[in-house]
């Protein structure tokens, strides 16, 4: 159903853990800037924490909810995505210092 809110999992992982402040600062800047574009509903940013029997897993997520599964590729192709990119290349040039997954997007499953 088209009106159902979907989401998004990201993950990604630290690959110089020197600039762990500089990902921080400007993952909480990307996620602000997310918020500013049209069926972006909700974005969360999440840290592992050890459990037992855990598989791999990146040491953090972002869960991104849309409106619907169109507002995923309308988000895509916003002027709003266009400056996020932007802002990640004035902030880390050709090395970004970080390594990010898109893990998949997902919809509400209906009971059965």
């Amino acid at each position: 159903m088209e009106s159902e809110q979907v989401i998004t999992v990201v993950g990604s992982r630290l690959l110089v853990p020197e600039r762990a402040g500089d990902f921080h600062h400007w993952y909480n800047e990307h996620i602000r800037m997310w918020l500013q574009t049209p069926g972006v509903v909700r974005a969360v940013r999440y840290e592992r924490i050890p459990v037992p029997g855990e598989a791999a897993a990146p040491e953090y997520l972002a869960l991104y909810t849309y409106a619907n599964a169109t507002s995923i590729s309308a988000s895509e192709a916003s002027p709003e995505r266009q400056r996020i990119r932007e802002h990640r290349i004035a902030t880390f040039g050709d090395t970004q210092p970080f390594e990010v997954t898109l893990l998949g997007g997902y919809r509400p499953l209906p009971e059965r």
